[in-house]
């Protein structure tokens, strides 16, 4: 009795040691997690959005965010859509550029992926993200195995075609969801 006393109390203490040394570790470490994140975005709302010299954030009714990215004139070229959904291996995060009309995709980033190295993995490719570049968003961008034959057509990942089938979906509903949030605010051109 006494001894399992001992080892429950002994559980106890060191459980609530290792408790508090993961919380203050995660008390320093978050601040600069967050930073990285900030500049990840911002990186990722540049890049997607060729031209692209500064943007402002807007806050959606839903609490969803998306950028308006402006060139060197002040002139709105594009939006940042971030979007993210579920593939072969989990979360899939991606930011997504669009012409101001909604009608083409500008470019796209994926900022976080648990895919398999190798064949899904292979979403992350600078290769595979460029296919998304100057791609039709009307009607709705598909997803083929081999050759594309139209303008919103995009290549599947030979091996990874649930990951790149994500992607696409990632990519449709991102879209739409804007699409029909500017379209409310009657900012579409």
């Amino acid at each position: 009795m006494k001894d399992s006393l001992r080892m429950i109390l002994v559980l106890t203490l060191t459980g609530l040691i290792c408790g508090a040394g993961l919380s203050l570790v995660n008390r320093k470490v978050e601040p600069k997690v967050l930073a990285q994140q900030r500049k990840a975005t911002q990186e990722a709302v540049i890049s997607v959005v060729p031209g692209a010299v500064r943007f402002n954030e807007k806050q959606v009714a839903e609490g969803a965010v998306y950028y308006e990215v402006f060139d060197r004139e002040g002139r709105i070229i594009g939006y940042a859509l971030p979007g993210s959904g579920v593939g072969y291996g989990g979360q899939i995060l991606l930011m997504v550029g669009v012409l101001p009309d909604f009608k083409k995709i500008t470019g796209l980033k994926v900022l976080e992926s648990v895919e398999t190295p190798g064949l899904g993995g292979r979403i992350t490719e600078k290769e595979f993200q460029e296919r998304f570049t100057q791609l039709a968003l009307e009607p709705s961008v598909s997803l083929v195995k081999g050759k594309k034959s139209k303008e919103n057509e995009i290549e599947a990942i030979t091996g990874a075609t649930i990951s790149s089938r994500a992607v696409v979906n990632i990519v449709n509903e991102t879209v739409a969801r804007f699409k029909a949030v500017m379209e409310k605010k009657g900012e579409k051109a």
